[in-house]
């Protein structure tokens, strides 16, 4: 070898080791060349964290890696910055699919996937229920039975499928022994219309129709348990258990005004004021008065907020105060504006906290924005709300459509804005039963089809019909799908993994 091409050799080595070593070190640390674009990218990645295990993921129609029992994610990286089409499959399950766009320098991320069975096995519950009322806790429910003398109630373990009777229109009879033979007149012949549980769990109320007129049973979902029935002369407008104490029972009707109670009948009806009532552990009922005389205005709607007494008057303005044995103390004006009150119209406060106060003008949704302390409308028809398990977002069904709104900023990815809104499903059919699966997912009734929609709109949704059934009502109860159709009660115990 001569001295000349020795050197010509040293110097090729160098020229390469300079050429190259760029290269490696630019594709160590994730560049790339674009051939569409014609320029050095750095790359990013998709992650996926999916449900159940065993999965296949597809990108590009091509297999990429199969998801194991102890491993539910799939990492994806070294990707060029475009749009990659994905598809998560599995036997017997619907896939996922979605076309998801990769930046640089970024993983996509796609962490709740739920792939759902496409023929879930169902089993019959039992026969001859007429209705079901769940309990918040999701463990139990009271069932109405079908039966050709008279209506009954029982208790239903969701979690057993085990069923006992706490009462019949039969048992009102027990009514007669006491003191009350005008009370027991009033309930009988009626047909029950709904269950109102207590947060805890713990007590019922049975909705009681009589041509119109309401009664109330008050009672715990078991048997053998004492129960008393709420009598008003004047019509009950809205009804519920203290969420802190359900002991304690609140509810509006009217109540009259000290000068009407000086003058006819006639007057005090046209003077009475629609006032918060409390009853307490011992039956008594006392009408709340206000510590302050110009509180004493038509209570319109009401809730307990994190041990807090909010209410609406007819000045169109949200009180918040505390509850000091019989009088109402004013703590709080919440809006600075008062709304305009419609005097035919149905208000309803819903909450899950101080932060996030809801108000339905019939079908219409208002937020208290606590920032501004304005009520600002949100939608025009919202015939169901839902709350999600994080409380960050709600679902609101529109009769045809789905939306969400956002009530807190949602950091993780697909990113949303606070106060963001956003349609997820229109349908030209009316849209009921509508449940949280999880944070990620919603199941709904569309006549007698059984939908699942993500909440993921990138791209769009994905949606399924989980199965039929004629003449439905859907609950979904401590994981578990419940159907009660043509009087059947149905569960299934396999739609999430």
């Amino acid at each position: 070898m001569t001295k000349r091409f020795k050197k010509i050799l040293f110097f090729s080595i160098c020229g390469l080791f300079i050429i190259v070593t760029p290269i490696v070190i630019l594709y160590a640390s994730g560049y790339r060349f674009d051939f569409d674009n014609m320029r050095i990218v750095q790359t990013g990645g998709l992650f996926f964290k999916i449900s159940p295990p065993g999965v296949m993921v597809y990108m590009n129609d091509e297999p990429y890696k199969k998801t194991s029992f102890f491993f539910d994610t799939a990492l994806i990286s070294g990707l060029l910055p475009k749009s990659y089409q994905i598809s998560i499959q599995k036997n017997d399950y619907h896939s996922w699919e979605k076309e998801l766009a990769v930046e640089e320098k970024m993983v996509t991320e796609a962490k709740s996937i739920v792939l759902f069975p496409k023929n879930p096995l169902f089993n019959l519950a039992f026969k001859n229920i007429e209705a079901l009322f769940p309990a918040p806790d999701e463990k139990k429910a009271v069932v109405e039975i079908a039966a050709d003398k008279g209506w009954s109630f029982a208790s239903f373990d969701c979690q057993n499928q085990k069923q006992e009777q706490i009462l019949a229109e039969s048992d009102l009879q027990i009514l007669e022994s006491d003191n009350a033979p005008a009370i027991t007149q009033k309930i009988s012949g009626t047909e029950p219309t709904n269950i109102i549980w207590s947060s805890d769990s713990k007590r019922i109320l049975i909705e009681l129709d009589k041509k119109g007129e309401k009664q109330y049973l008050a009672t715990e979902p078991s048997p053998n348990k004492g129960l008393f029935v709420i009598d008003r002369d004047n019509k009950i407008k809205k009804i519920s258990f203290n969420p802190n104490n359900s002991e304690e029972i609140f509810f509006l009707s009217s109540a009259p005004t000290a000068s009407a109670a000086k003058t006819n009948s006639a007057s005090k009806t046209a003077e009475s004021l629609s006032a918060i009532f409390i009853i307490r552990g011992n039956g008594e009922e006392t009408a709340l008065d206000f510590s302050d005389p110009s509180l004493k205005q038509n209570v319109l709607a009401y809730a307990i907020i994190d041990n807090y007494l909010v209410w609406l008057s007819e000045s169109g303005l949200i009180y918040k105060g505390t509850i000091n044995g019989d009088k109402i103390s004013l703590t709080e004006i919440l809006n600075v504006r008062p709304m305009t009150i419609k005097a035919s119209a149905n208000y309803q406060i819903l909450s899950k906290g101080l932060s996030n106060i809801l108000l339905k003008e019939d079908e219409g949704l208002y937020r208290l924005n606590p920032e501004k302390r304005l009520l600002e409308k949100i939608f025009d028809s919202a015939k169901e709300i839902i709350f999600a398990k994080d409380m960050k977002k709600i679902a609101v069904n529109a009769g045809n459509q789905i939306w969400l709104y956002y009530l807190e900023e949602e950091k993780n990815q697909p990113q949303r804005n606070k106060e963001e809104k956003l349609l997820l499903y229109s349908s030209p059919q009316e849209i009921t039963n509508l449940y949280w699966l999880n944070n990620h997912y919603l199941i709904f009734r569309v006549n007698e089809s059984i939908k699942i929609t993500e909440i993921d709109n990138r791209c769009k949704p994905n949606l399924l019909e989980l199965t039929t059934f004629p003449n439905l009502a859907i609950f979904w109860l401590s994981n578990k799908l419940f159907v009660l159709s043509n009087n059947n009660l149905f569960f299934s115990e396999d739609v999430v993994k």
